[in-house]
């Protein structure tokens, strides 16, 4: 039997090779929110990019360089791009055409 699980946050899919075809279960509650930084330090960061730009410069005084997730504004879908860390508090991301969105760093 051939098994294939999408799993994301609102939803779980599941899809064997039986008869049966699929079934999607909802998703259980969130897990509790992670620790905060060390001593006092933010450890994530949410940049809004409201006006649609093909490069957008994000200062996040994070102090490392972090895990990104972009996200486009009207649909949600996630969208990939380039990226330039210019420093551990400052990045660039770079898109093939004006996006507008929300970056989420960690």
């Amino acid at each position: 039997m051939t098994t294939l699980r999408l799993i994301s946050e609102t939803q779980r899919i599941e899809i064997d090779s039986s008869p049966r075809g699929f079934a999607i279960v909802s998703a259980g509650p969130p897990g509790p929110a992670g620790p905060p930084g060390q001593n006092g330090q933010a450890i994530a960061y949410e940049h809004i990019q409201a006006v649609a730009s093909s490069s957008w410069v994000i200062n996040h005084n994070l102090n490392f360089r972090p895990n990104i997730t972009v996200e486009e504004a009207i649909t949600g879908d996630e969208i990939m791009c380039g990226i330039i860390h210019h420093s551990i508090t400052q990045l660039e991301l770079q898109f093939n055409t004006p996006r507008a969105g929300m970056a989420y760093l960690s």
